[in-house]
């Protein structure tokens, strides 16, 4: 696996956010999610492994769709049937079938068919009709879809079926159908098959060939994408469609991605699962293995829609006021060779906005010519929101499944890392829970054990300032000064220390949830020291002794941050009051209200400590 280094801009480029930018409902994209399978092919793994592999792969997944062919096979029939059953619909292609067998056909389905699909790749799988030799594909193609087209529109059981037109393996022939005709008139949805060659990304070929003569045969009606994808057997190094299973992972989400964003309504990959073990490229198309365990990418989809799955009744998206900058380009430019940020904004009925964000362009993860893997650096963004929100999750559905692997709550902005594989953000944008802002007067100020030279804190343009000669905190019993307020519950409290003087390398100042306020009481503290960086102490006993985790080397300014869940309490600490950064956590059982204060001590009783605060609020959890 090589490394591939990214050129970018000195300036940072950045979508804009002067207006809020339409989300799309998130269930719109899982159910442009569909896969091709052959499950009339008797004696082969769709058969034989129909009721151990297939149908619990397919229930597993979450896909919704399947493409297959219009055979009139009883138990074919039965079968598609059970996958309806069980939500999963079919579109059938019908290639030489009279279409009377196809109205039968439909008909005898019922609720199991939801599209008819015109001739499959009819300029490599000619046939003659209705006097016309099949080396005219064009006068064929446009016969056999009108004929089609007036049976099934022609009988009201079956007249609301949608009708796709013929597909191409060689896209450029669509230039041989206008002088022949307008296919147009016989079908409702156009048909595009999109296989990107030679290890290369989604976008190759995608908008300077697949996409302009499928608008040659297809000039006005909205199409689907019916076949995509590649072959996974690298011992095979001679076909155009075979990439590693790994590429495979990063470019079918992608690809899957792209078509919605391109307003495709529904894009199939090709196909369920490997046919076979051999070196032919063909039996590799599989988002499972012949064995039916999962490839990257069938991990990948199925994550992605279960994090995006939302059923229901129809409604309308909201809009996001967001920025997002980076070194790269966050504008989709349509050109395949620029390494550029992509996105996609959909939004559940719940309210939640999912954005999702991926390299695409020349940041291919695979190298065709030499069949290695690609291993493409992970660029730096920054998220910034229009305000605060409740809570923002981040997850990475190929390496981390539907495990949040960042979670944030009150935050107006986030600094991430996009890879060359969907990452999704979870924007919970509800009303954020107030905070309690101190003021001078309710923050009681209180010396606790000996000072040898009397503490004091005042309170001016936003920032606590505090004193102490005292001891310390530690062992069984504190010394030092303090602001308090009650905090009843669960919650958290939050300060920035702006500034601190060194009276002593282990001069502490910080925030503490305290059990009352005598010298011994149990308490759980981040604090900031001048020279040994951040520390997180706590006293799981009255009376008892103090436990420390060194957090890191860091020196003010820097935020700090204690927070208690039930008898769970956790310090953090943070360069920006956003990213935080878990130091430690520990178990003490303390009553229902506890004191949230403000610390300093000097660890020097004949020497002044004193520390500056700001941005200082406590949140009672569930407040909002």
């Amino acid at each position: 696996m090589r490394s591939l280094s990214v050129l970018v801009a000195s300036a940072a480029a950045m979508l804009a956010a002067a207006a809020a930018e339409p989300a799309r409902p998130a269930d719109s994209f899982v159910d442009s999610i569909g896969v091709n399978t052959h499950l009339p092919y008797e004696g082969g793994i769709y058969d034989t492994g129909y009721q151990g592999i297939i149908k619990p792969r397919l229930q597993e997944l979450g896909i919704r769709h399947l493409r297959d062919g219009g055979y009139q096979y009883p138990w074919y029939w039965d079968r598609l049937k059970d996958l309806a059953n069980s939500g999963i619909r079919s579109t059938l292609i019908f290639h030489t079938v009279p279409p009377s067998e196809v109205v039968n056909t439909a008909k005898a389905l019922g609720g199991a068919i939801e599209a008819i699909e015109g001739p499959n790749e009819i300029d490599i799988f000619p046939f003659d009709y209705a006097g016309i030799a099949g080396a005219d594909m064009a006068g064929v193609g446009i016969t056999y879809m009108r004929d089609i087209y007036q049976a099934v529109k022609g009988d009201p059981a079956i007249s609301s079926l949608p009708v796709l037109g013929v597909s191409l393996a060689w896209t450029k022939n669509a230039e041989l159908f206008p002088p022949k005709g307008n296919i147009e008139t016989w079908c409702d949805l156009g048909n595009l098959h999109d296989y990107p060659n030679w290890g290369t990304g989604p976008e190759n070929g995608m908008y300077g060939w697949f996409y302009p003569y499928t608008r040659v045969i297809y000039p006005t009606k909205p199409f689907r994408v019916t076949e995509m994808g590649w072959s996974t057997w690298p011992a095979n190094k001679d076909s155009q469609f075979v990439i590693s299973e790994r590429a495979h992972g990063r470019y079918l989400p992608r690809l899957a991605l792209t078509q919605f964003n391109n307003n495709v309504e529904r894009s199939y990959t090709y196909e369920l699962i490997d046919q076979g073990t051999t070196d032919f490229d063909q039996e590799h198309f599989g988002l499972l293995r012949h064995d039916g365990s999962l490839k990257p990418a069938a991990e990948a989809i199925k994550n992605l829609i279960t994090l995006l799955s939302d059923r229901g009744p129809a409604f309308t998206p909201a809009s996001l006021d967001y920025s997002l900058s980076s070194a790269l380009s966050t504008q989709d430019d349509h050109n395949e060779e620029t390494v550029e940020i992509h996105h996609t904004l959909l939004q559940k009925r719940d309210g939640r906005f999912y954005l999702v964000l991926w390299q695409e362009g020349g940041n291919n993860s695979f190298n065709g010519e030499d069949q290695t893997d690609i291993e493409v650096v992970n660029v730096a963004a920054r998220l910034q929101l229009g305000a605060s929100v409740r809570s923002l999750k981040v997850y990475r559905p190929l390496t981390d499944g539907t495990t949040a692997v960042a979670s944030y709550t009150n935050v107006s902005a986030i600094d991430l890392a996009v890879p060359d594989h969907p990452l999704v953000i979870e924007v919970d944008s509800s009303v954020a829970p107030p905070v309690i802002t101190p003021q001078p007067l309710p923050w009681p100020t209180l010396s606790i054990g000996k000072s040898s030279i009397a503490g004091s804190a005042s309170f001016a343009n936003g920032q606590w300032t505090l004193t102490s000669s005292a001891a310390d905190i530690w062992n069984g019993s504190d010394a030092f000064q303090c602001v308090h307020q009650p905090l009843t519950g669960d919650g958290e409290i939050v300060a920035r220390v702006i500034s601190q003087t060194n009276s002593d390398p282990w001069a502490k100042a910080g925030v503490m949830l305290r059990d009352g306020l005598g010298a011994g009481a149990k308490y759980s503290m981040v604090a900031l020291t001048p020279e040994n960086g951040m520390a997180f102490q706590r006293r799981r006993s009255t009376g008892g002794s103090s436990s420390y985790t060194a957090g890191s080397r860091v020196g003010a300014p820097y935020w700090v941050k204690v927070s208690r869940q039930g008898s769970t309490f956790r310090g953090y600490e943070s360069a920006d009051g956003v990213t935080w950064r878990l130091v430690g956590s520990t178990t003490i059982s303390m009553p229902a209200t506890v004191e949230a204060c403000l610390v300093v001590t000097s660890h020097d009783a004949g020497e002044l400590s004193t520390a500056v605060f700001d941005k200082v609020a406590i949140t009672p959890a569930g407040s909002g």
